[in-house]
This record gives C-alpha cells, sequence and structure tokens, in this order.
C-alpha cells in the first residue's frame, strides 16, 4: 500500500534532457524534461539541470544538477519565460515550445499575475500555476 504525502514546496526530478531556468517540464518515465506546446507539463523549474551518465563516486563536480526542484501547482506562483514580450496580469497563458508559455496555445497553464520583465533578452512572468492533468 502507498500512503499519502503531503508535500508543500517542490519537488525533485531527475533530468533526462537538459533543462533551463524559468521552463515548463513534462515527467517521463526517467524525469524531466522541457515540456513541448502539445505536451500537458508537470510544473517550472527555476534551475539549471544536466543529466549526468555514470555512477555517483562521492565528489562534487561544478555544473547544472542532475536532480533539479519541479515547482507544481497549487497556489505557486513562478517565474517562466514567454515568448512574447506584452503579456498582462490577468490574462491565460499556455505551453509553448521549448517550455515557454505564451497568450496562445492549446494547453493552459496558469494566469499571469506579475509582469516581472527579464533581464537582458530573457522575458519572464510570473504565473500562478493551475496545471492540467495528464
Amino acid at each position: 500500500m502507498v500512503n499519502p504525502l503531503f508535500r508543500h514546496g517542490p519537488i525533485t526530478f531527475p533530468v533526462t534532457k537538459e533543462v533551463t531556468p524559468f521552463r515548463l517540464v513534462k515527467l517521463t518515465d526517467k524525469g524531466i524534461e522541457h515540456a513541448g506546446a502539445s505536451d500537458t507539463p508537470i510544473g517550472v523549474v527555476t534551475e539549471p539541470g544536466k543529466p549526468r551518465p555514470g555512477t555517483y563516486t562521492g565528489t562534487v563536480s561544478p555544473g547544472p544538477a542532475a536532480s533539479v526542484a519541479v515547482h507544481v501547482g497549487g497556489g505557486v506562483v513562478v517565474p517562466i519565460e514567454t515568448t512574447e514580450q506584452n503579456l498582462k496580469m490577468g490574462q491565460s497563458v499556455a505551453v509553448a515550445a521549448d517550455g515557454k508559455v505564451s497568450a496562445t496555445g492549446t494547453v493552459k497553464i496558469g494566469t499571469v499575475v506579475r509582469t516581472t520583465g527579464g533581464t537582458g533578452s530573457i522575458n519572464t512572468v510570473g504565473v500562478l500555476l493551475n496545471l492540467p492533468v495528464a
């Protein structure tokens, strides 16, 4: 029998393909990777991650982690990279290519509650997650 697990905050998953911060991810049978425009995302990553082949040697190696925290729905507001520059608060957003969000799309994932702008060439918005069920 499996006992229920009540958790607040992110859940850690192994990385199957390299992930970058502020992107939606999907869960496969091996771990997480960026969600595509037609995928049902499980959450958002805020740290970089990269799969690492081999076995654990007891030493710490530099670079992205092989497992990262995934922020899931339920009152979570997270920054997500967007394909557009003019999203407004209250606007619904959907999954876009490469784990980003846009105003158009078929898989709606939440509502913009912060227009955070971004840094450099990365444009992000704060999204209140309301993730769909696969």
